[in-house]
């Protein structure tokens, strides 16, 4: 589509925005899903790391999150876990 209107491939990225991570948590199943499907961004770090990796393969170059948290400290810490246990899994993308 991009060549087709006349843009260069690489001048328009694509971006994906997430409410949530919830790493170690159930593997969420999603509404109207089959059972037993995870939902994307639950489960495990490397489960985690996988979808973000797959979303990079698709061509999506930003991802927005909102961090889970009833507080500030909440969210926090949810950042900083993030940032501990994923983000060295996915550094190289």
């Amino acid at each position: 589509m991009k060549a087709r209107i006349g843009r260069k491939v690489q001048a328009v990225g694509m971006s994906r925005f997430y409410r949530w991570f919830h790493v170690d948590g159930p593997e969420v199943a999603r509404s109207g899903s089959t059972p037993g499907e995870r939902q994307i961004f639950t489960g495990s770090p490397d489960a985690i790391a996988s979808d973000l990796r797959a979303f990079a393969a698709a061509g999506v170059s930003q991802l927005q999150v909102i961090f889970p948290g009833n507080t500030t400290s909440e969210m926090i810490e949810n950042m900083q876990s993030f940032n501990a246990r994923i983000a060295p899994l996915v550094r190289d993308i």
